[in-house]
């Protein structure tokens, strides 16, 4: 009876062996996976805090020269 399991686990071992490392693969990708975004994320905020004023300054720039005319912005805050 042991030798029939010993045999059975001796078999199936590099069917395990592949899946394990399959499985640690996929690990790996989800955990890169995560940082890159989180990175890309980060950057994207940055960029959005850079830019931001830029596009209220430049409302405010043109407000000046169009008094009348009304612009919309998402971005923009009431000063």
């Amino acid at each position: 009876m042991i030798d029939k399991l010993s045999e059975v686990v001796e078999s199936y071992e590099p069917v395990l062996v592949a899946a394990r490392a399959d499985r640690e693969l996929l690990t790996q990708n989800q955990m890169i996976r995560r940082e890159q975004d989180a990175a890309y994320l980060e950057a994207l905020q940055k960029d959005k805090e850079k830019v931001v004023p830029a596009i209220n300054k430049n409302i405010l720039s043109i407000q000046a020269v169009f008094p009348n005319l009304m612009l919309a912005s998402p971005y923009r805050r009431e000063i």
